[in-house]
């Protein structure tokens, strides 16, 4: 099924024929040849506008392909858990290995049956100013000339996940997800993971002072409480307090013991638990009041909500009805 949110074209297909893909997939020059015997099949999930693309492609058969990845964008390709290897610019590639496609994009494969891969691209500028916000200072040297690059795994499991979560909640709740948290996890979180997959093991950085930490709980606690907004994201708090991702975090884990990301949640949870306490129980819909906080996969805010309180949504609208009673 193909749709459209916003800015962003999706498609999310299957194949049979790899002409039609070739033909499909947005920004990319392909020229694909079945060089083994049987039926193509193929599926595409991709999400792109004019100034980025990510996508995750299948192939069941032996391909020899040639191309361009987009023009002018960045691409960096990380093979799925289950896919084969695949022969890339004369090196084999494998599961824990990050591909660096050179900035024209132009590319030669062999890809063996199974290829399972991600792909993501971004222009430089959107990368450094992510590697800005995070605080890695090295961010130009992944701006780099084509290799193939071995990746911590637990670092390229980031990646994937970022990738799949995003693809898999575009497809499911499309029409309940906002255009800006889309733009946060295309445009920030998956760039960050790849970033962070790539950055210096090496590093001389000074701990940020006690007064900054301070300075910078203090700035992201006022901002929260100053705005209605249901989708803060850790970029937005970066940008409220004035530091880096990584500095944040520090801030945070000293004083309170959480991630940034963390008590956001938490915020949010308080105040769905604060609207259903506060809500005419013969008007209480859980689920409409959690999507006004910005949750929308019901289980796993069930499950956050009953670890954070002890009990479930439901539990505190019966618990307010029997005492009003």
């Amino acid at each position: 099924m193909d749709g459209e949110l916003s800015k962003y074209l999706i498609i999310n297909q299957k194949f049979n024929d790899f002409e039609e893909f070739a033909q499909l997939a947005k920004l990319w020059d392909l020229d694909f040849r079945q060089i083994d015997s049987g039926s193509f099949n193929a599926n595409l999930v991709q999400i792109a506008s004019p100034n980025l693309q990510v996508s995750k492609a299948y192939f069941n058969r032996k391909l020899d392909q040639i191309g361009s990845a987009p023009k002018g964008l960045r691409t960096f390709g990380i093979l799925t858990d289950k896919s084969t290897p695949t022969f890339w610019r004369g090196n084999m590639t494998y599961q824990q290995q990050i591909i660096i496609f050179p900035k024209d994009g132009k590319f030669e494969a062999v890809s063996n049956p199974g290829l399972d891969v991600f792909t993501a691209s971004y222009t430089d500028d959107l990368l450094l100013d992510v590697a800005e916000t995070v605080g890695v200072s090295s961010a130009r040297d992944i701006l780099r000339d084509p290799e193939v690059l071995p990746v911590d795994p637990e670092k390229l499991l980031c990646i994937r996940k970022s990738i799949s979560e995003l693809l898999s909640n575009i497809d499911l709740n499309s029409h309940l997800m906002t255009e800006s948290q889309i733009q946060y996890e295309v445009e920030y979180e998956i760039p960050k993971s790849i970033i962070l997959s790539l950055e210096k093991v090496s590093r001389n950085e000074n701990k940020p002072s006690p007064r900054s930490r301070y300075m910078a709980v203090k700035r992201v606690r006022e901002y929260i409480e100053s705005n209605t907004l249901t989708d803060f994201t850790v970029r937005d708090l970066c940008k409220a307090a004035e530091v880096s991702e990584r500095t944040l975090r520090y801030a945070f884990e000293e004083s309170l013991g959480v991630s940034p990301k963390s008590f956001v949640n938490m915020i949010r949870l308080n105040r769905v638990r604060r609207d259903l306490r506060n809500s005419d129980p013969s008007d209480k819909n859980i689920s409409d009041i959690a999507n006004r906080w910005g949750f929308w996969h019901m289980g796993q805010f069930a499950s956050d909500y009953r670890k954070l309180f002890g009990e479930r949504p439901s539990e505190t609208c019966r618990g307010i009805s029997i005492a009003g009673f």
